[in-house]
């Protein structure tokens, strides 16, 4: 058997810090049954990064903190990148040049899409109205993905001059800048809340548990969720019994959606971007079933 010395393999990876805990090489691994390789890019880093990519791969995932300087590596990209201003998916042409993509926002769409009953919402019926907590690359995605699809969306930072940058980028005329010091009211009015920071927000953990309930929350971080339920002094953290101190506790009547799905969501659509094939959907739920749990200290 003669083998073709000229075939290349793709090479896919991640990018980001910290990246050790990520999952995306197990759903990838999934996806493809091993067909290419997906490999941890853990670099010095962004610039650095890049080089190895430029170098050694056709196509990368990029997570926190590097979405934003993504969009600015990119030499083309599309609207929908633009108006959020962060990619999560960089890809290099055979040119050299790269082009940027996002599937931080057709993951979430797909889950929203799945959640909510979007469609089914007549005419001058009540708008789901959503509140989007945070500005960096999942959160600007978030709130691009949410009133795109027709939800009332009013997206919070700490840095409001992030918010207002955000919102005046043509095309996001529909996204309502909110502000801090009116966090109580825009939760209280709220139906969905999508959470993008990374860490527990004390306003948010000292709000009496009335703000929570009957409301849906979506939480980007699944490594380190902030939010948890207690039971008798015991306070739960996806399923698990956890140690932390500073979760934010949710009542029961409230539904809670772990960033896992839209981990899942996400790679979904940007596996299908990357590579041009369509994944194994049902052997990556069951990679992201069958990932080891651990208890948070």
């Amino acid at each position: 058997m003669i083998l073709d010395q000229n075939k290349h393999t793709k090479r896919f990876g991640l990018i980001g810090s910290p990246i050790g805990h990520s999952l995306s090489p197990a759903l990838f691994n999934a996806a493809y049954g091993g067909k290419y390789s997906y490999d941890l890019i853990e670099e010095a880093g962004f610039k650095e990064s890049i080089v190895r990519f430029l170098s050694d791969y056709d196509g990368i995932n990029v997570t926190s903190p590097y979405k934003r300087l993504a969009f600015e590596e990119a030499d083309t990209y599309d609207d929908v990148v633009r108006r959020i201003g962060a990619a999560n998916i960089l890809m290099k042409n055979e040119d050299e040049s790269i082009t940027a993509a996002n599937s931080d926002y057709a993951g979430l769409r797909m889950v929203l899409g799945d959640h909510f009953e979007i469609e089914d919402n007549e005419a001058g019926a009540e708008k789901i109205r959503t509140l989007v907590i945070g500005c960096g690359g999942a959160g600007m995605a978030a709130a691009c993905a949410s009133a795109d699809l027709g939800m009332e969306t009013v997206i919070v930072n700490r840095t409001q001059a992030a918010v207002e940058r955000f919102v005046s980028r043509p095309g996001n005329g529909n996204i309502i800048p909110g502000k801090m010091h009116d966090l109580e009211h825009l939760m209280e009015e709220s139906h969905l809340i999508i959470y993008t920071v990374p860490v527990v927000m004390e306003e948010i953990r000292k709000m009496p548990k009335r703000f929570f309930t009957g409301k849906s929350i979506f939480e980007a971080n699944y490594a380190n969720p902030s939010f948890s339920r207690q039971f008798r002094g015991l306070t739960f953290s996806n399923g698990l019994l956890s140690l932390k101190k500073d979760s934010i506790w949710m009542p029961q009547r409230c539904y809670y959606l772990s960033g896992k799905v839209w981990l899942l969501a996400q790679a979904i659509t940007g596996f299908r971007i990357l590579t041009g094939e369509r994944p194994d959907e049902a052997a990556m739920l069951k990679a992201a079933s069958e990932t080891k749990k651990t208890t948070d200290f």
